[in-house]
């Protein structure tokens, strides 16, 4: 039917026949093993635009339209990264990226309390140039409340 095949042939080829008939995953997936997500790699970054805090409940302030740098350093191969936020001096935020989309974590002391990041709703285009999105926030300390503040920064 094959004509001469040698023997590691016929061995090669039995294995592949396994592998493929087993799909080699015990992942209860019905066999099926799907690639991990991938992520963009922004390398070391600068990222300028503007931030807009708005506050959804408590005493805090309101602002508009104020100048923000996002510095990013991702390691090559990485999908983590930390990010540095200018009108935060001193906070190093940890961060992951998962194709485009981007979120990050931490907290910051402020006045007599703590703003704590509760979520991030981040997009990175696809091209690198933008960073879009919003992250949720608390500030527990003198006075309590909570809000949203909105981004929209291109790279430099």
């Amino acid at each position: 039917m094959f004509g001469k095949i040698s023997g590691k042939s016929r061995q090669a080829a039995a294995l592949l026949l396994v592998v493929v008939a087993c799909g080699c995953g015990d992942d209860d997936s019905g066999g099926i093993v799907t690639p991990p997500d991938t992520c963009s790699n922004m390398g070391s970054a600068s990222y300028e635009g503007t931030e807009d805090v708005i506050v959804t409940s408590g005493s805090c302030s309101s602002y508009s339209d104020l100048a923000v740098t996002f510095t990013i350093v991702q390691a090559a191969g990485s999908c983590d990264f930390a990010l540095q936020n200018s009108l935060i001096p001193g906070t190093v935020f940890s961060g992951t990226v998962s194709g485009t989309d981007v979120t990050w974590s931490g907290s910051y002391p402020l006045a007599s309390g703590t703003v704590t990041i509760d979520s991030v709703d981040a997009t990175l285009s696809a091209d690198l140039t933008s960073l879009t999105g919003s992250f949720d926030w608390s500030y527990a300390g003198s006075t309590e409340c909570t809000g949203t503040t909105t981004f929209n920064v291109m790279r430099q």
